[in-house]
Order: structure tokens, then sequence, then C-alpha cells
């Protein structure tokens, strides 16, 4: 069986949606799994909402899409899940009668659907970028010992399983993954998962393979319009354009599109263990210290943001993030006194 897993779906109205007819002549019918960037609201509201600052899908939208492409499972555990109270049961009616799983809400790895293999997924938000639960519904919040735990005990019950673990983590527009979560994946696969792809950074963040095992850091966008959300002020810079989507399956395979006049155009595909394109940095057999230089090199956004770097302990890690999701809650409190 083909997977292919993709970066962030955020869909307001039908006018939005960009022609992917070469992503459809990619995929197929094959299952894809993506990350819903926002939960689901009715169309009578997007005229309101879109002049809010939260993201969300409409059904009129998800309809659309999944007329033409087989998305069989959307990762929820991200920072807009929750812009609307109680949204979380609702999306989950919706996408129950479509017969798409939500993944991200439960501590337990779910069933990929595979006649030949057990393939197992579970995704994690970081809560260091504002992923939270709600008052009465939660998400799967980023623990390293849970996740560690959690790769252990399903790889003791059945030693072929294939694990997946999809994150949604890192800054925003940061080109390369903190060295944190690098190392971090590593350990991932050092117990027994075997792929890890990320997203958030709404930007390609590089790959890797790591004792034979693929880590993509960041997908970037999917499906995603610009200047729309947020009264029309929502906008990436250039290299947002670029995405990827990954192939798991017989070939394993990186497929580089980017998005040109509300149209994805495919730019390049090859094996995992042969692509190679300026746009996507391979991090294979580097360093952590290498690797260290190269983030402080490159880094883009810093104010007030801690380097999440790979000599971190967790207690620095979680010390580090709490200060993150204070920055955030003032952040929201001087806007609203300025």
């Amino acid at each position: 069986m083909t997977l292919f897993i993709t970066g962030d779906i955020a869909l307001p109205r039908l006018k939005d949606i960009p022609n992917f007819e070469s992503v459809k002549n990619l995929i197929g019918d094959n299952i894809i799994i993506s990350n819903l960037e926002g939960s689901i609201i009715e169309d009578k509201f997007v005229n309101d909402y879109l002049k809010k600052n939260i993201l969300f899908n409409t059904n009129s939208c998800i309809d659309e899409i999944t007329k033409i492409l087989n998305i069989r499972y959307l990762n929820i555990s991200n920072n807009h899940i929750f812009d609307f109270n109680n949204s979380l049961s609702k999306s989950a009616d919706f996408f129950r009668k479509k017969n798409i799983t939500l993944i991200g809400n439960k501590k337990e790895f779910q069933k990929i659907i595979s006649k030949k293999k057990h393939i197992l997924i579970n995704s994690y938000g970081w809560q260091g970028i504002n992923c939270k639960n709600s008052r009465i519904e939660k998400i799967n919040l980023f623990d390293a010992n849970e996740i560690f735990n959690s790769i252990i005990n399903n790889k003791k019950v059945n030693p072929e399983t294939s694990l997946l673990l999809y994150f949604h983590w890192g800054y925003e527009l940061e080109k390369l993954p903190a060295p944190f979560f690098r190392k971090f994946a590593h350990k991932c696969i050092d117990l027994g998962a075997d792929l890890i792809v990320g997203c958030h950074s709404h930007c390609i963040q590089g790959y890797e393979i790591y004792k034979n095992k693929t880590i993509v850091y960041g997908l970037g966008n999917f499906l995603y319009p610009q200047s729309v959300y947020f009264d029309g002020k929502l906008s990436y810079d250039n290299f947002s354009k670029y995405l990827l989507i990954y192939e798991h399956g017989k070939n394993n395979k990186l497929h580089l599109f980017k998005e040109s006049n509300n149209k994805l155009e495919s730019v390049y595909s090859e094996k995992i263990s042969q692509f190679k394109h300026k746009k996507v940095p391979n991090f294979s057999d580097m360093s952590y210290n290498s690797f260290d230089k190269l983030y402080a090199k490159n880094r883009r956004n810093s104010f007030l943001l801690p380097k999440i770097g790979q000599k971190d302990s967790l207690l620095v890690f979680n010390l580090k993030t709490n200060w993150l999701v204070i920055r955030h809650k003032l952040i929201i409190f001087l806007k609203k006194i300025i």
C-alpha cells in the first residue's frame, strides 16, 4: 500500500481552492494523510470569520477536495483546531460521515488500513506554538517521554508494526528544524519509529535518512491560500510557495511542488535515497554540532524566541516551552490594551 503525506489544509471558500490537477495525477486513488489547519465551519459564517485572526475550513471546500483526493486521515493536534469553542466534536461528526479518521486526539496509535502490513500512526502538537487543549476537548500534546514509551510499547506488542509519527512543531518560517527536534526525531527512530514527518513552519524544513528511516521535518503548506485569512493580512514569503508531498510505500519518494497563480505545479520528484534539490536541504550524516552551527547561521526569528538546542535536557526544553506559552499570552494581552 502507498500513502501520500502532505502539509496544511486551510480552505475558506471554493474560489480559494487552487488547481491541483498535478497532485491528483501523482496520487491517483492512493490514501492521503494531511494536517487540518483549523476546524470545520458552515459557509454562512465565512465572511465574518475571515476578518478575525483565526483559521478554519468550510464544509463545502472539504466536500469539494475529497471528491477528487482520497484524504482518509487528518491530523488535528495543531494550534488552530480550537480557534472555535467545541469545534472538535463538530468537526469529528462531519468527518465521521465522510469516513475520514482524525488523528491526534487519542493516546493510542491508530491503524491505517492495510491488508499486508500493520501500519500505525499518531500525531502530537507542541505547546510552544500554542497547541493546547480546550476546556472540554483534548488533543495529543508534545510529551517526549510519553511519545518514547508509546513507541516502545507498540514495538513490544508487534515488532513488525510500522510506526508513523506526525508532528506539529517548530517556529514559523524557519527553514531549518530546531536542533532539539532533530535529536528527538533520531531518538524516536532509535526506539522503533519508521517514519517521521512534521509541519507548522509553513515552509519546507528539509529532510534526512537516519538509520535507513525517513524524517521530513517540514512539509510546508498544501492547500492554503495566501492573503485571505486575517482580513487578507495573512501571507508568507515566496519561499513558502514550495511544498513537499512524501510518498511512503514500495518506492519511498519526495515530491516537490510550487504554488503559482493559484495552481500547484510539479517541480521535482525522486526516490528519497536519490533526492537532490537546492530548495530541499538534506541533513543525512550531518553531526549535531555541524547542524547546530548551520541552524544558528540561518535562523530567521529570534526575538524572545529561545533556541531549542540539541544539548537541551528535557527539563530545559520544558522550561523554554513554558516560557513560549507565557510569551504568547503576553502578546495577546498587549494587543488588547494597545
